[in-house]
């Protein structure tokens, strides 16, 4: 049995380690460690508010945000499962996997309501004071950063084992319905502690996130960062445009970013002036999801000079 700390718990930890570092960041927004701890022990008071219990479920129906990444860390410190749903599934698709993993309250971002409003009716396990909304007001959902603002900011008091589960997370259903796979604690962490091993990762490294954070690739990788000190920027990820990724790694000094071979493709064909900004902070890059051509990787490999 191990009794590592997940990645909810490390955070009152790193608080204390990391006091100036900036541990999430988006082109608004950025939270200090200490900051980002009480705004993540709030949510997790609030939730408990609701009437969640250690073992229950919250589905999530997010785009790439501050937000999600909190949900994430309140539920490991409270026990609450968290079920991230693909943002990019229609009503029927969200209306299965909310009502099979047998969800409780969902958080829905507001560009998300008209998926969610036409089958708010059959979602069976969710009362109507357990829907929370990011972004605009919507009659029927709690606003989120009202829902969290008077809770308390201490550490919520919760057991929560590094072999209890943390995410229900559901496969593509290629070939048939989506099946919820049971991740554990102790093996993300596992992987965060070996991520950083074999990347070489520390607390100076600043990951960029684009790639959605309701898929395994993020979970995987941006929270290593947050799990070891780092920081990660929090970018949107149905919005990619080349030219704003290339300022961003300039401004921000980014050191690490997971992308896909389409990803790659539209940076090297991004127009001329983009490709002037300094990218020599990058030391380590992935490629995942879909195979790369060898003549793309040796592109990549040129653009990044500074790629370990």
């Amino acid at each position: 049995m191990t009794c590592w700390l997940n990645l909810g718990q490390i955070q009152k930890l790193n608080a204390k380690k990391f006091p100036n570092t900036v541990a999430l960041k988006d082109k608004d927004r950025a939270f200090t460690y200490p900051e980002l701890n009480i705004r993540v022990n709030k949510l997790a008071h609030s939730l408990l508010s609701l009437g969640l219990q250690k073992g229950d479920k919250i589905a999530v129906l997010l785009e790439n945000s501050i937000e999600i990444t909190e949900v994430y860390l309140a539920t490991a410190k409270t026990g609450i499962i968290i079920v991230p749903i693909n943002f990019r599934l229609v009503g029927p698709e969200v209306e299965y996997i909310v009502n099979n993993s047998d969800a409780k309250a969902l958080v829905v971002h507001d560009q998300f309501v008209t998926s969610v409003e036409p089958i708010r009716k059959n979602l069976k396990n969710i009362a109507a004071d357990k829907y929370v909304i990011v972004g605009q007001s919507h009659d029927g959902y709690r606003d989120y950063e009202q829902f969290i603002k008077d809770s308390p900011e201490s550490e919520p008091e919760a057991v929560v084992d590094a072999k209890d589960t943390w995410i229900l997370i559901y496969t593509s259903g290629t070939t048939g319905k989506p099946k919820g796979v049971i991740r554990s604690h102790e093996s993300h962490i596992a992987y965060y502690l070996h991520n950083a091993i074999d990347f070489g990762f520390n607390e100076h490294d600043v990951c960029l996130n684009v790639m959605p954070l309701c898929h395994i690739n993020s979970i995987f990788f941006t929270f290593t960062f947050l799990y070891i000190g780092g920081s990660a920027y929090i970018h949107p990820a149905l919005n990619f445009r080349p030219e704003e990724i290339l300022e961003i790694i300039e401004r921000e000094k980014i050191t690490f970013i997971s992308l896909i071979p389409t990803h790659y493709n539209l940076i090297l064909n991004a127009p001329e002036e983009a490709k002037q900004h300094d990218v020599s902070s990058i030391r380590k890059l992935l490629c995942s999801s879909a195979p790369g051509r060898k003549s793309m990787k040796q592109a990549v490999m040129e653009f990044f000079p500074g790629v370990e």
